[in-house]
């Protein structure tokens, strides 16, 4: 059985960027499972399936290369019920 690696990435964005431009492009990329918007102190989270943690490294270095992120924080998953 191949064991995934999972986290959530916690995305704040520049005022005035387009949202929906920055959830497509978010969600568009290898790893993302799914990108939604939400209120609060970030604006945008990332659900990350990838095989190992170089592959997260590589998501995390793609989305800070997004036009519009400002910041993120990564919290990796360590158990699901």
């Amino acid at each position: 059985m191949v064991r995934f690696m999972e986290a959530y990435i916690l995305i704040k964005l520049r005022s005035g960027v387009d949202l929906e431009s920055i959830l497509r492009e978010v969600r568009s990329k290898m790893g993302v499972r799914k990108a939604s918007l939400v209120f609060g102190p970030f604006d945008l989270i990332a659900e990350i399936e990838v095989e190992d943690e170089d592959a997260l490294k590589d998501v995390i270095h793609e989305l800070h290369s997004i036009e519009g992120i400002s910041e993120t924080l990564t919290c990796v998953v360590t158990k699901s019920l």
